[in-house]
């Protein structure tokens, strides 16, 4: 697999994003996977999958596979399709630009990775979903840290709430069942509980070391449909939701107005199952744990919902 990507330049991007946008880079995905494995089949159908093109847009080959041996495959088939084009056909560009999620990263403020997973127990299958895993982001915008800060950070057991709109947000957007796939985010009237609260543990050396506790409940009750392997989908009245408990610990720097440190973590049982988030079989109740850590400084991707987040309010300009 690594001796075959060396040829390519790797590249992900949010499907339902690339499907929905009018920008140039999103007509030049449409372009190219109109001919490929779900090509042809109309509006309203996933383009998910892996894709290999010339940036030009000359569709080379594409899958959607779990499988290292048909991954390769494709890759293989691409590179046979490379070889076949002229020098013209293969140096030809298309023009990108328009704006993209990212641009509203969290510069001074809090990017976090959301870590998701099933909690250990007898009855998980086996087969990938006993090690079923997946990954978001959690923005935080510079304006917005004092709400997730105690009323006087320097001094020890100081405390208080979070502020209540940054809890909410995070139980919607974060505490949602993906880890087998995707599914909608909780609508706020899905918030039953969401509450977290910030304490001052100690205070040395510039730095504040905080703790936080807290708590979380989502319930939805309605009618979708939910994908089962070999069926046919059917509409049913459904529920579905999550009750967690929270903890964290966070090092705040008094002098940078940064975190250096930031750790929460919310377990519970989950239930119910929605459309395409691979639960068809395991509705529970079972154990779900989300882990959020600070990002890395490079890791730019924008959180899953990043539609859903209220528009970053502009920083005045110094005179």
């Amino acid at each position: 697999m690594r001796r075959e990507l060396e040829f390519f330049v790797p590249a992900a991007d949010e499907v339902a994003r690339l499907q929905r946008v009018k920008t140039p880079e999103a007509e030049w995905f449409r372009e190219v996977a109109e001919e490929g494995h779900n090509g042809g089949r109309g509006p309203g159908v996933t383009r998910q999958g892996i894709y290999a093109a010339t940036a030009g847009g000359r569709f080379l080959a594409s899958i959607n596979t779990r499988s290292p041996e048909r991954m390769v495959a494709m890759l293989r088939e691409a590179r046979e399709r490379w070889d076949e084009l002229t020098e013209e056909e293969r140096a030809a560009t298309r023009e990108a630009g328009g704006a993209r999620p990212e641009d509203r990263y969290p510069e001074g403020g809090l990017a976090l990775l959301a870590h998701l997973r099933d909690l250990p127990r007898e009855d998980l299958p086996d087969d990938w979903r006993a090690d079923a895993r997946n990954l978001d982001r959690a923005w935080f915008q510079r304006e917005e840290l004092a709400g997730l800060l105690p009323p006087d950070p320097g001094r020890r057991r100081s405390e208080g709430p979070v502020e209540a709109s940054l809890a909410q947000r995070l139980a919607r957007l974060h505490l949602v069942d993906n880890v087998r796939g995707q599914a909608p985010l909780f609508r706020p009237e899905c918030v039953v509980e969401a509450e977290l609260s910030v304490r001052v543990v100690r205070v040395k050396r510039g730095r504040a070391e905080l703790e936080y506790v807290g708590r979380a409940r989502l319930e939805e009750r309605g009618r979708w449909a939910v994908e089962h392997p070999g069926r046919r989908k059917v509409e049913a009245d459904r529920q579905r939701g999550y009750a967690a408990a929270l903890r964290g610990e966070a090092v705040w720097n008094l002098e940078d107005q940064r975190f250096e440190r930031f750790d929460l973590v919310a377990a519970g049982p989950r239930w119910g199952a929605t459309q395409f988030n691979g639960r068809y079989d395991d509705e529970g109740p079972a154990g779900m744990g989300v882990l959020f850590t600070l990002a890395p400084s490079e890791d730019r991707v924008a959180p899953a919902y990043h539609w859903a987040y209220p528009a970053p309010r502009p920083v005045p300009q110094e005179r």
